[in-house]
């Protein structure tokens, strides 16, 4: 039976007024900046004008200049593993996979029952309520999918670009998985550095079942390429903020006017320091810790599933940002072990072609 995938902004409306009577409780107050957020954005075609200046951009990533300095050397090693993003031209040509709403998200299903009963029963208790909480949306709109979770409510609403190739299907599971996530912990989401974790590794692996199911070449390949030049990107956005910051947090009494000018001497134009401050430094490294992880996850999963699988139920019912680096150890998950493996398996599959 054919389903309509829609999310009504009157019925996001409803429960934004129902929450606004219990504005006493921390959780519905959380979730009222959110659900005001998504609805903005979703009459907006996901576009939000940043409001902040460069000083306060500067500003608000120095604060966090000190909890991100244990992960510089993690994310520096990774960047100098294997390919050089400067090096490699690369934009993937995907096939042709024009599927309907319901077939993508039939597709979805399939994959998850071929997991656990922990991320079946998990996507089962979404797909009771997807026909009011996932919407297809313009693939020309200003994102490539999201997921809202209100903690109050327990509603999670996906929004998923409507492509017509594998990545409608890749995306559609990453967002996903984050519903699943927040349904087993509604508190792990709050965690910025490894709430990815388990999304991105549900999506390369539903890469590797569309292959599959769809008899594709490389589609999967090519995507876990993009993705991984993407991710070393914002690696390298990472490492240059870090050594910004350290200048700027050694120099706290300039004025701005001089600090530019320091940093110019630096290296650092003002071209670059705009760009560097496009995003916060919380958006430029909270993918590489998860990502790292999954990769290592990945490897694991195509020799024993089930410790796999079992491992990503941990991390999302334990882990926090605090305590995942000593979560993954007592499994033997080493970071930055198989980047190189990784990297050679996807160019040879689609060097091959």
């Amino acid at each position: 039976m054919e389903r309509n995938f829609n999310i009504d902004k009157k019925y996001l409306y409803s429960i934004l007024n129902i929450l606004k009577e219990y504005q006493s409780d921390e959780d519905v107050l959380a979730d009222i900046f959110k659900l005001e957020r998504i609805i903005n954005r979703f009459e907006n075609h996901f576009y939000e004008d940043k409001e902040e200046s460069l000083k306060e951009s500067i500003d608000g990533d120095l604060k966090r200049y000190e909890y991100f300095k244990p992960f510089y050397p993690l994310a520096e090693k990774f960047i100098n593993i294997g390919i050089n993003v400067d090096d490699i031209s690369f934009e993937a040509t995907y096939s042709a996979l024009d599927i309907s709403d319901n077939e993508a998200f039939s597709t979805v299903s399939e994959f998850f029952n071929e997991q656990s009963e922990f991320f079946s029963s998990g996507f089962n208790e979404f797909n009771e309520e997807a026909e009011e909480h996932l919407e297809f949306i313009d693939k020309d709109n200003n994102t490539d999918g999201e997921m809202t979770f209100l903690k109050s409510t327990g509603d999670a609403f996906v929004f998923c670009p409507n492509y017509s190739n594998i990545t409608k299907i890749t995306i559609l599971t990453h967002e996903t998985e984050h519903v699943i996530d927040s349904f087993k912990n509604p508190n792990f989401y709050e965690n910025l550095l490894i709430r990815e974790t388990v999304a991105i590794f549900m999506e390369m692996i539903v890469g590797d079942f569309c292959a599959k199911k769809y008899n594709l070449i490389d589609d999967h390949f090519q995507r876990k390429l993009m993705l991984h030049i993407v991710l070393k990107n914002h690696a390298n956005i990472f490492i240059d903020k870090m050594d910004m910051l350290e200048i700027i947090d050694k120099n706290i009494g300039l004025t701005e006017s001089e600090l530019i000018k320091l940093l110019e001497d630096e290296g650092f134009s003002f071209e670059c320091i705009n760009f560097l401050m496009e995003n916060t430094i919380i958006e430029d490294f909270f993918y590489i810790l998860s990502y790292l992880i999954a990769i290592e996850i990945y490897f694991m999963y195509y020799n024993d599933k089930s410790k796999a699988l079992s491992i990503l139920e941990d991390i999302i019912l334990n882990g926090t940002d605090e305590n995942i680096l000593s979560l993954i150890s007592k499994y033997g998950i080493v970071l930055n072990k198989n980047v190189k493996n990784y990297e050679d398996k996807i160019l040879s599959k689609i060097k091959k072609q």
